[in-house]
């Protein structure tokens, strides 16, 4: 599984890896999510996908491929992380 963040512990995707993944749509594999605020499903989809073999949850990305952001403060990103 693979994290998108700014830490050096975590492993980082190319950019072009994640518009691919965009343009595939959401999958087995792939989870988009647009915003942090449901927290609890995104942990839940993370274990899920741990546990079957990996995916990527994008966050900041609407299911219908359009990249939105997220604004998170620390304790958000830490909340998840």
């Amino acid at each position: 599984m693979r994290v998108i963040a700014r830490n050096d512990n975590l492993p980082l995707m190319r950019a072009q890896e994640v518009v691919n993944a965009v343009r595939s749509g959401e999958s087995f594999r792939v989870e988009l999510k647009s915003s942090l605020a449901d927290s609890r499903r995104i942990i839940e989809t993370v274990a899920a996908m741990a546990t079957s073999g990996g995916g990527m949850v994008l966050v900041g990305v609407r299911p219908d491929g359009q990249f939105v952001g997220i604004e998170a403060g620390e304790n958000t990103l830490e909340r998840v992380l």
